[in-house]
């Protein structure tokens, strides 16, 4: 045997030696078994019975509304009657406002707030005097701003507008507000003649 062969043998063995090693250290199949979770029983799924939710639907009282049209509100110093047909003069072609959820008690019209088709938000103002002269209007208007604070404005805003110039206080978003307003304004700043009419249609 030359020394080139046997040179050759030992480079092998040692080789095939050092690749032992390697596999022992790079695989240990016995410490990946022992990492394996041990196995878990999982229980079956729960039955859950299906619930069937209502569509909710406010209730509405005829007689509270009947009630509520009784009250009286001032309008151009002429009592006339707050119904529910007034407030659906106001509201014009506004949609009904979808029904609360949750609610089985009277549910009054007038204490919600409305859309009109575009999405905007339907708002009330009081009319409290219509002037012939810009300087009266906006006398009236620093009175109930300085010495009320109510938000009072005068519309047309500026004196080379075209008359009759409106005193008006608002907006406010309910038709129940509007008339609480009015009272409000009765009693604290001694308006006698009041309108409730919607913002916008001034």
């Amino acid at each position: 045997m030359t020394p080139e062969l046997k040179q050759r043998l030992v480079g092998a063995a040692v080789l095939l030696f050092l690749a032992g090693l390697l596999w022992m250290l790079l695989f240990d199949f016995e410490a990946s078994e022992r990492e394996v979770s041990p196995f878990v029983a999982i229980p079956p799924m729960p039955t859950i019975e299906s619930l069937v939710i209502e569509p909710a639907t406010p209730f509405y009282n005829d007689k509270a509304i009947n009630s509520a049209s009784n009250s009286s509100v001032e309008a151009d110093g002429v009592s006339e009657q707050a119904s529910s047909s007034e407030l659906n003069k106001l509201l014009g072609d506004s949609p009904d406002p979808k029904p609360i959820a949750n609610k089985t008690h009277y549910v009054d019209p007038a204490s919600r707030p409305r859309l009109d088709k575009q999405g905007v938000p339907v708002a009330y103002v009081i009319q409290l005097g219509s002037f012939k002269q810009f300087d009266n209007a906006n006398k009236l208007r620093d009175k109930l701003v300085n010495d009320y604070q109510f938000k009072a404005f005068v519309e047309p805003r500026v004196e080379m507008g075209e008359g009759p110039y409106k005193v008006l206080v608002g907006p406010v978003l309910t038709y129940a507000d509007a008339k609480s307003l009015a009272v409000e304004l009765k009693n604290n700043a001694e308006i006698t003649s009041t309108m409730i009419k919607r913002f916008g249609d001034t």
